[in-house]
């Protein structure tokens, strides 16, 4: 009895590759892209930036975030940051709960702990316009 030799299955697409042309969405459409290793740098940037798509798509009780950006710096201790800045929607009230603040913040903690290979990060939040949110006191956005 003869064996038949089955198909061979068709490449399977990676995610966020574009699936056209000559081996696109495949692993043969990727063999440039490890040419070389990434620098610490390159990898900080690359996963901060992935956490701050990531954090674009958070609502947390009151709090929607309207954008988010990660750059790169040293901190005051003198060690290489990812520095996340989320601007979120202008609070209902004069400010956002304290709940909701601190749930969203322990979000990112969490996710930046797993995905980010950085020993640093700080997030920074601001309201969508200058004006949304006012210390009481001295009258200084808060964020």
């Amino acid at each position: 009895m003869k064996h038949r030799r089955r198909a061979a299955k068709p490449p399977t697409p990676i995610a966020g590759r574009p699936s056209t042309g000559a081996g696109a969405g495949t692993d043969a459409g990727r063999a440039g892209a490890y040419d070389r290793v990434m620098s610490p740098y390159e990898v900080m940037a690359r996963d901060g930036a992935l956490l701050a798509d990531w954090a674009k798509t958070l609502r947390v009780g009151s709090i929607q975030v309207v954008d988010a950006t990660a750059t790169i710096g040293v901190d005051v201790n003198g060690q290489e940051a990812v520095f996340l800045e989320l601007v979120l929607a202008d609070p209902a009230d004069e400010t956002w709960p304290i709940e909701d603040v601190l749930e969203l913040r322990r979000l990112v903690n969490e996710r930046a702990r797993v995905d980010l290979h950085a020993e640093a990060w700080h997030i920074g939040l601001q309201p969508v316009s200058d004006d949304a949110v006012e210390d009481e006191d001295t009258g200084d956005v808060v964020g």
